[in-house]
This record gives structure tokens, C-alpha cells and sequence, in this order.
């Protein structure tokens, strides 16, 4: 963070979903009418999915902003996984509401995206390899 003030951002965002999901949790845990709350923590849920969108965001933009010095197209790569992060995420939300109508093929186009999502979670310590490679290589070098 002392490189980049986004780490931080990105750090705050995902501690703040963190505390979110464990304050829904607890209000789910000791309800005793689930009703009177499951609004109420639908809407805790919704805040905390958003916030961890923007900590990813922070986090990938952090990441490309370090790594430009040393090799545009590693930050370019940053920058489109966040565009497929951002589509994929839309798509599941888009699928998963309206998986009733689809039926078997919106079970399909579900196992897809989350196929896709877990692909893009794997090039994301991919990448963070290659970055700390770059790193390295310029830490020999100089």
C-alpha cells in the first residue's frame, strides 16, 4: 500500500463485506422470525457483494497502475480481467434471476459461468505470478 493507495482501498472494501456478511450472519443466527429479517439481510447481502466488487476492482486497478512502469501489456491483461470479472458477474446475476424460465438451459448457462468465473479466479494468481516474476527480474537486474 505504501506503492499504491488502491491496496489499501481494496483492503478496507474487503474487510468492510467481511464485517457486513458476518453482521448478517449474526442477525440470521439469533432471529427467531426469519421473515422479519430476510429482507433486511437480503439487502445487508446485496451491499456486501457490492462492496467486494469494488475492493476486486480496487485490487486489479492496483495492479495495473504498479506494473505499467515495467510492462504495459501486463497491466493491459489486469485491466481486461477485470472486464471479464465484470461481465461474468452480470451474466450470473442476469442468469440466476430468470433460471426458472430458462429451465435446463439456464442450468447449463449457469455451469458455464461458473466455469468461467473459476477460470478467471485461476488467471488472477496467474497473473500475480507473472507480476512477481517481473519483479523479481528487475530486482536481479538492478
Amino acid at each position: 500500500s505504501c506503492e499504491e493507495a488502491l491496496y489499501r482501498s481494496a483492503a478496507y472494501c474487503y474487510l468492510g463485506s467481511t464485517a457486513i456478511s458476518l453482521v448478517t450472519a449474526l442477525i440470521l443466527y439469533l432471529s427467531t422470525d426469519l421473515t422479519d429479517w430476510l429482507a433486511f439481510s437480503l439487502l445487508l447481502s446485496i451491499v456486501a457483494m457490492i462492496v467486494v466488487l469494488l475492493s476486486i476492482y480496487y485490487e486489479y486497478k492496483a495492479h495495473a497502475n504498479v506494473v505499467r512502469d515495467i510492462s504495459y501489456a501486463m497491466a493491459d491483461k489486469w485491466e481486461d480481467l477485470w472486464g471479464y470479472t465484470v461481465k461474468i458477474l452480470i451474466a450470473l446475476v442476469v442468469v440466476m434471476m430468470f433460471s426458472g424460465v430458462f429451465g435446463i438451459l439456464g442450468l447449463i448457462v449457469l455451469i458455464l459461468l461458473l466455469i468461467a468465473f473459476f477460470v478467471v479466479s485461476l488467471m488472477r494468481f496467474l497473473y500475480v505470478y507473472e507480476m512477481a516474476k517481473l519483479f523479481q527480474s528487475l530486482a536481479e537486474r538492478g
